[in-house]
């Protein structure tokens, strides 16, 4: 039984190494000098490299003019193409929609056709529909980023192109807030989960086309299919590439961004499953309090109880590494100093943020775990039931005592006063 028992845990112990190294094997397959591993859940970071930096925005200015566009129109709202919004910058994939003066898209259709096909044009007609001009509309491209605070980034046209004066900038973390508001816009998951579109062409007819997300689209590079993605986008520099991945697997969804990839066709989707792997075979989802939970109290005014109870609203979960130490993590509570009642149960009282190495991992509610009603005789029994309670009694009572005997020793001065002027007055007569 003992050799069985010892052989078990010699092969536990080589699985759990062999697991280690074959994650450790993803992250040095990757070639981007700069990578993001995000949970989506509890925007915390998972794993980085490189990330302090400031970046090219290009192509993922586009996701910003998705947003603004999908925030003002309605997705069957039309849009005509003019001769300022005809612009076709060539990509060489042969997988691109014409335009013309006149044609006449839907907003939907400009918007598969941006984030699908990375069209310029449709950018620059839903930038013009937007605000009346690009440079009205860059202004609230970088009035949302702030708003979303993106502190880091600037825009400087809608398509992510460079000007002859300004050249947009951003940051990874910047990327990653601008990806996970995108994404709890519904017709923006919509379109990034399409893998064929048809859209208007210059013969009064409809042409198909094919996502150019080549991690949920056979277009081109097959092999690059990876299950997990829901959503992704691309963007292209003169000598790199870069790329923001969001993945769901068993309930847990990551961000997967990567910057810079030196650019040889291949190597970014190569980077992006590798780093979306890691996450996924080095991390599992880990409960760190149920909802319900007692983790924290508060005291009470105007109320017989002396503190509120504060529970977990609801479960609270994050991405840890597999082989992490429960000493590791930490939590904080933020609260107000006291409370007054009365108060409802599940009225949201406090929160609490928990950390794994002094890094932020979740954030969850506190809440009131019963109702608290207002009893102002039960407040001022629990006042004086303390000992600076009794004192402040003693102090008023003893107070009220020499106000007394002051009271009637000056009344009894006055009557002595009035019977003296009574004698004196009946000597007069």
């Amino acid at each position: 039984m003992k050799r069985f028992i010892s052989c078990f845990l010699l092969i536990f112990i080589m699985l759990n190494q062999f697991t280690v190294l074959a994650t450790q094997k993803n992250i040095d397959a990757i070639s981007a000098p700069t990578y993001l591993l995000m949970d989506g859940i509890n925007d915390a970071v998972m794993y980085e490299e490189g990330c302090n930096t400031n970046l090219a925005i290009n192509n993922f200015a586009k996701i910003m003019t998705a947003i603004l566009s999908i925030e003002k129109f309605a997705p069957n709202d039309i849009l005509t193409f003019t001769d300022e919004t005809n612009v076709f910058y060539g990509n060489g994939f042969g997988n691109i929609a014409y335009t013309k003066p006149g044609l006449t898209y839907t907003v939907k259709n400009h918007l598969e056709n941006m984030l699908l096909l990375f069209s310029d044009a449709s950018a620059i007609a839903l930038a013009k529909a937007h605000s009346g001009s690009e440079e009205a509309f860059v202004s609230a491209m970088n009035n949302r980023a702030k708003e979303l605070l993106m502190n880091d980034t600037l825009f400087v046209s809608s398509d992510g192109h460079d000007t002859v004066t300004s050249q947009g900038k951003t940051t990874v973390y910047d990327l990653y807030k601008l990806m996970k508001h995108a994404m709890s816009l519904p017709l923006f998951q919509q379109i990034m989960k399409e893998v064929t579109i048809e859209l208007p062409n210059t013969s009064g007819g409809v042409t198909p086309y094919t996502s150019r997300n080549h991690l949920i689209s056979k277009f081109t590079y097959s092999s690059f299919v990876y299950s997990p993605a829901v959503a992704g986008f691309i963007s292209y520099n003169q000598d790199s590439s870069s790329f923001i991945a969001v993945c769901e697997k068993s309930g847990n969804t990551i961000y997967s961004l990567v910057m810079n990839t030196p650019d040889n066709a291949t190597q970014v989707y190569k980077d992006i499953i590798n780093l979306s792997e890691h996450g996924y075979n080095s991390y599992s989802s880990v409960i760190l309090a149920k909802k319900g939970s007692f983790l924290h109290q508060v005291p009470l005014k105007f109320a017989s109880s002396s503190d509120a109870v504060l529970v977990l609203k609801s479960d609270i979960s994050a991405q840890l590494p597999l082989n992490y130490d429960e000493a590791d993590i930490t939590y904080k509570t933020t609260s107000p100093k006291s409370v007054t009642a009365p108060i409802k149960q599940g009225e949201d009282l406090g929160s609490i943020t928990y950390y794994y190495k002094d890094n932020k991992l979740a954030t969850g509610i506190l809440v009131a775990e019963k109702d608290i009603s207002f009893s102002l005789f039960g407040w001022l029994f629990r006042l004086f039931s303390k000992v600076n309670g009794w004192l402040l009694l003693l102090i008023l009572a003893s107070g009220l005592l020499v106000v007394n005997l002051v009271t009637k020793k000056a009344r009894k001065k006055e009557e002595l006063k009035r019977r003296k002027r009574e004698i004196l007055d009946n000597n007069d007569k």
